[in-house]
């Protein structure tokens, strides 16, 4: 109910921080340039060459790795040991970096914007929210076929049943933090080292706080990562330039704590 209003706020702000004068002529603009982002993200694999392959195949063995020998013991691991005032917090952490808050994060941005103006910041705020909605949709259309059950249930780590409507099973691979992966992507051309370690930090504390609090196994963050990584990618500014530099530790949680994890996407 928070996260809904707080989406909710921030959505009415950005609208009405938007000049009514200027919206008509300008939402043509940004109607086509949503149109061809998600022809970009949608068409992105037909364009890979060798190394994005190789990348790809990377993080499925990755995936596969972790279903098969570790997300049952995190899992275990974390039901063992589960504190009532921390997981308060990682509720709390899910609430405010959900998808509906990221993108009402962006309609404010959007709607500063327009209102200042500022052709740059309406910008990173229409990309922001294109980010949150493509790869949120991706990752429900995966969802739905993939039906892994939710830790949460007492499902075994490789029970996937496919094509589940039933949120308890639809765990792989995590909405919360392919969006905020996403988000955090786009928003790092424009921003400096030090905001660029905040932006991931926060997105890596996402992935932490849904294992902890039992709604996701292991291997549903890290490719969640990965995947909302590649699609921030593919919106981001910087698009097409060496993304090596853009690469990040990730910090997951593992049965004895956590676990520092190289990741670098195509």
């Amino acid at each position: 109910m928070k996260q809904k209003f707080l989406a909710s706020l921030l959505l009415a702000v950005g609208i009405v921080a938007a000049p009514a004068v200027t919206a008509q002529e300008s939402l043509a603009d940004w109607g086509e340039e949503l149109f061809h982002d998600g022809q970009a993200v949608v068409t992105a694999p037909l364009h890979w060459q060798e190394p994005q392959w190789e990348k790809a195949a990377g993080l499925m063995a990755i995936t596969g790795a972790l279903m098969a020998t570790t997300d049952q013991n995190v899992a275990d691991y974390y039901d063992g040991h589960r504190r009532t005032h921390v997981n308060d917090v990682m509720q709390g952490v899910g609430d405010v970096l959900s998808p509906p808050a990221l993108l009402g994060y962006s309609a404010a941005l959007w709607g500063a914007g327009q209102w200042l103006p500022n052709d740059e910041l309406a910008r990173t705020g229409f990309k922001v929210g294109e980010a949150v909605v493509y790869s949120s949709v991706i990752a429900g259309g995966i969802k739905v076929v993939v039906g892994r059950a939710r830790p949460y249930t007492g499902a075994d780590a490789n029970d996937f049943s496919g094509w589940s409507w039933r949120d308890d099973h639809q765990s792989f691979p995590s909405d919360h933090v392919v969006a905020a992966f996403a988000a955090a992507r786009v928003l790092s051309p424009q921003l400096t080292p030090a905001q660029r370690f905040g932006v991931y930090g926060a997105a890596t504390l996402l992935s932490y706080s849904r294992v902890y609090q039992g709604d996701h196994w292991l291997s549903d963050v890290v490719f969640g990562a990965g995947l909302g990584y590649s699609v921030g990618a593919v919106l981001a500014d910087d698009a097409g330039k060496d993304d090596k530099a853009q690469a990040r530790w990730l910090i997951l949680p593992a049965p004895s704590g956590i676990t520092l994890t190289w990741l670098q996407t195509w």
